[in-house]
């Protein structure tokens, strides 16, 4: 009886582990054609930790090289991309953990008053930013969650 209680938690955690890291394909030349105006070179990622429901773009280009894309899961689960055309310096401060990804890309991981977990990075002279909260619907996404999505940047 203890062999077949610890085989299926053995096969719960893994189901758990592997659902997580489910990620998803979304549409981004919805995010690509909202963004006539903005004139830098930017990444997105190929995919995203959810089945996204609705993707809402806001571009304040050509007045300011800055765009954001939030993303709502059909589970609402939210995470939101904020994209920067400017150089950020590096956070000095122990509110900042430091981490690594990919192919050696550094970034910071940052929780704001509000709750709000940011993973935020700099690439190429881009200032990229993927946040994630709680709300009533849905927990926030978890850090490994937006370590994976930011892998992805194409």
């Amino acid at each position: 009886m203890k062999k077949i209680a610890l085989i299926l938690m053995i096969v719960l955690v893994t189901a758990a582990c592997s659902a997580r890291n489910d990620m998803q394909a979304y549409d981004k030349d919805k995010i690509t054609n909202e963004l006539g105006a903005v004139d830098f070179d930017y990444e997105l990622p190929a995919k995203v930790p959810m089945e996204v429901d609705n993707l809402e773009v806001e571009s304040f280009a050509p007045e300011q090289p800055i765009f954001v894309a939030n993303f709502q899961g059909t589970e609402g689960q939210l995470m939101e991309l904020e994209v920067i055309n400017a150089k950020m310096e590096s956070p000095g401060s122990n509110l900042f953990e430091q981490v690594e990804f990919g192919d050696g890309q550094k970034g910071f991981f940052y929780e704001n008053a509000q709750g709000s977990r940011m993973l935020l990075w700099e690439k190429n002279g881009v200032h990229y930013q993927l946040k994630s909260a709680a709300n009533e619907d849905a927990e926030a996404l978890e850090d490994e969650e937006l370590i994976d999505t930011a892998e992805t940047f194409e």
